[in-house]
């Protein structure tokens, strides 16, 4: 029996998604607070001496696979490269050349995160995939410099998948984050909380309170939850409030429980993402009427509060016979269009019972769902009253949404209209208030070719695959990858390992049989030793650069091995890497070790 899938609703989902116009003022708040942090996390890794000690004092770094080449500069440009990001992070932040910022900025730092594999971090990963997407992204077009400098491409709506996937970006981080916590050493062992929590039994107020084992239980258990549902109540409109404010309690405990930088502060202004589209400019709204009420000069204090807005003291001047002081320009504006509306509307009669935006009869803005759709045309209105027509600005229930001013129809019937009038060799009005409204770019982005919208629906299906498919090809390892980091990066398994390691290096010529230990700190800092000792892989490599100086010095057969030793999560140590196997001829850096 075949299966009927509803395909008209899956496309209008689709379209919902993708095509349907959202309030650019998230957008362009997101990237004000994104690029004023990453000035701040660039000044902070210089001032912390960070640079020189990841990326100028070692002489030897782990590259990725395919990125041998890619080298620290010399440490005096490497220092001016951060200068450069936080620069950079600034533009972007004002809007200033921004495409161009943010695809430097983005360069910049994955250059840098892929100089060398013991200084990954989830959050570095993080920015490097947001400040690539933001490439792509309409942010500038609001609440810029480059929207000062160029007015024509200010946009008040953008398409919907540009806040939607940034948004799924933050529920990916979230969700697998959660899921990888759904382990017996997270769950039922409360590993490696019960190791780390008492290491801070310091702290003033709740320091003695971190030697409890059930509270080691009780944050474990919260954690799971919060990062498997946070998504989910952020997006709810009557639980984002009290959703939100968990966000900032538990980001910012674990910032003062834990040594993982700026991660905590990343993840509370991407969590700004799953608000309402207009929540900037709902909380602006807020914010000056609240000051204009505080601060109110006494000169308006004590003016007279004009009547209450209903139908019976206040109606529109002209439905009371009154010239309104704009009355010449109201007759010539109201008179053109209507006439011209006639003159196109004579040969396209509508329907019975249909109605016209231009129709005479007043359409009187609706309360509720639909209370902030303004009338397209400025003479629809005359006649009804005026706290139909006077939305105040600065009331923030009346802004709620900035709401699309034309429907597509109706900007299409307005230029149809125009071009009657233009064949009659009359001019259209061109007032300031009616021509943005359809040829200022709110819906420029709907009259796209069909291959480009046909190509970016495809481009970000593919790029949501990517994101799904890399957290979770973890699973389909037999070991587990906390102990053998296959499948452990890229996947978001955050704060799940307390894991140290040791690993002593023996080389062995078969040609003279001669064997002698190797010493991995004429290569190495003291911190990319331990961060190696842990990771199969990377002892792999340091053994693979051994092998290669060694046959420069002429034992062209030279053999590897290591005697590697690693605990997890507070087990006993054991043997990380079979100590006979022949880390030199291990092949490609992604083949599998043999543990």
């Amino acid at each position: 029996m075949a299966i009927n899938f509803p395909k008209e609703k899956w496309r209008q989902a689709v379209t919902r998604l993708t095509e349907a116009g959202v309030d650019i003022a998230s957008l362009s708040a997101f990237r004000i607070l994104f690029g004023l942090l990453m000035a701040a996390a660039m000044v902070r890794f210089i001032s912390k001496g960070w640079v020189r000690q990841l990326y100028v004092e070692p002489s030897f770094h782990f590259s990725y696979p395919g990125f041998a080449w890619v080298q620290p500069w010399p440490s005096f440009w490497m220092h001016a490269h951060f200068v450069a990001l936080a620069a950079l992070a600034l533009g972007v932040a004002c809007g200033f050349f921004y495409r161009t910022c943010i695809t430097l900025f983005f360069l910049g730092f994955t250059y840098v995160e892929l100089i060398d594999q013991t200084a990954y971090l989830n959050h570095y990963y993080f920015i490097s995939l947001i400040s690539g997407l933001m490439i792509f992204l309409p942010a500038n077009r609001a609440w810029s410099i480059d929207a000062l400098r160029k007015p024509e491409i200010r946009l008040e709506t953008a398409p919907a998948w540009t806040l939607n996937l940034l948004r799924f970006q933050v529920a990916v981080v979230y969700f697998f984050a959660g899921l990888a916590k759904i382990n017996a050493d997270w769950l039922l062992h409360a590993q490696p909380l019960r190791i780390w929590l008492p290491a801070r039994s310091d702290l003033m107020f709740f320091g003695p309170w971190l030697n409890e084992v059930w509270i080691a239980y009780a944050a474990s258990w919260f954690g799971a939850i919060f990062d498997l549902s946070i998504v989910f109540f952020l997006l709810n409109k009557r639980t984002r409030r009290p959703a939100y404010a968990f966000v900032v309690l538990f980001h910012v405990a674990t910032w003062l429980l834990f040594n993982i930088g700026m991660f905590p502060w990343i993840m509370i202004v991407s969590a700004t993402l799953l608000f309402a589209d207009d929540w900037p400019r709902v909380w602006l709204a807020r914010f000056r009427s609240l000051a204009s009420r505080r601060f109110k000069p006494s000169w308006l204090a004590n003016r007279q509060k004009p009547k209450p807005c209903n139908e019976k003291n206040i109606r529109d001047p002209l439905s009371r016979g009154e010239r309104s002081p704009n009355h010449a320009l109201d007759e010539s504006l109201d008179g053109e269009l209507i006439s011209s509306a006639g003159d196109f509307l004579a040969g396209h009669e509508p329907a019975s019972g249909a109605r016209t935006f231009l129709s005479a009869s007043p359409t009187p803005v609706t309360r509720g769902a639909d209370r902030n759709v303004r009338a397209p045309i400025h003479g629809q209105l005359a006649g009804a009253p005026v706290c139909d027509r006077l939305l105040t600005p600065a009331n923030p229930k009346a802004v709620r949404k900035p709401a699309l001013r034309f429907m597509p129809r109706e900007c299409d019937l307005f230029h149809s209209i125009a071009s009657n009038k233009n064949r009659a060799g009359i001019e259209p009005p061109t007032h300031a208030f009616i021509r943005p409204l359809c040829e200022g770019g709110e819906f420029s982005w709907h009259r796209q070719p069909h291959f480009r919208g046909m190509l970016t629906l495809w481009l970000v299906g593919l790029y949501v695959i990517v994101q799904l498919a890399l957290p979770l090809r973890s699973y389909f390892f037999s070991e587990p990858p906390a102990w053998t980091g296959a499948g452990f990066n890229c996947a978001w398994r955050v704060m799940l390992v307390e894991k140290s390691g040791y690993a002593e290096f023996r080389a062995f010529d078969p040609a003279t049989g001669l064997r002698w230990k190797l010493p991995a700190r004429e290569y190495l800092t003291r911190r990319q030793e331990m961060m190696m000792a842990q990771d199969p892989y990377l002892v792999r490599a340091m053994a693979r650069r051994m092998a290669a100086d060694l046959r420069e010095c002429g034992y062209p057969h030279i053999r590897i091995q290591a005697d590697s030793f690693a605990t997890l999560n507070g087990r006993p140590s054991q043997r990380l890497i079979n100590p006979e196997f022949n880390l030199a001829g291990a092949g490609h850096a992604w083949v599998p070790l043999s543990f």
